[in-house]
């Protein structure tokens, strides 16, 4: 069973996600910041983690460039409500996921994100 932390600073949003991903059979952990999304990526080694761009204090951004150095192999698929994807990428996210979500996109994303859907033709799941 793939283990995703899903990291977002609105409970709600944590919530929803979760259940999606725990519906489908993921293990999921969950983060209210980035210094505990480290934390938790450090103690857990998720295939991915799904990372909130705008949050207070450590963003997503600081917090994608500290996952990229401390673990390189982990994947990270940023979500937000504004367009990031290019810089997203260009910082080494595996992905982007555009707020409001729809469950289809974020299984899809998610299984493109960790390799369970190789003939998928886009990274972007909007």
């Amino acid at each position: 069973m793939p283990r995703v932390l899903v990291v977002d600073n609105e409970g709600p949003v944590r919530d929803m996600l979760a259940l999606m991903l725990r519906t489908s059979g993921y293990n999921v952990s969950l983060a209210r910041s980035g210094f505990e999304a480290i934390e938790i990526a450090t103690a857990v080694a998720p295939e991915l983690v799904m990372l909130d761009v705008n949050m207070p204090g450590f963003d997503g951004w600081a917090t994608l460039e500290h996952l990229r150095a401390t673990l390189p192999d982990t994947r990270v698929l940023m979500m937000s409500g504004a367009d990031y994807e290019v810089r997203a990428l260009a910082s080494g996210a595996v992905g982007f996921l555009d707020k409001p979500y729809r469950t289809s996109d974020v299984l899809r994303a998610v299984a493109r994100a960790i390799g369970d859907d190789p003939g998928a033709p886009s990274r972007r799941a909007a």
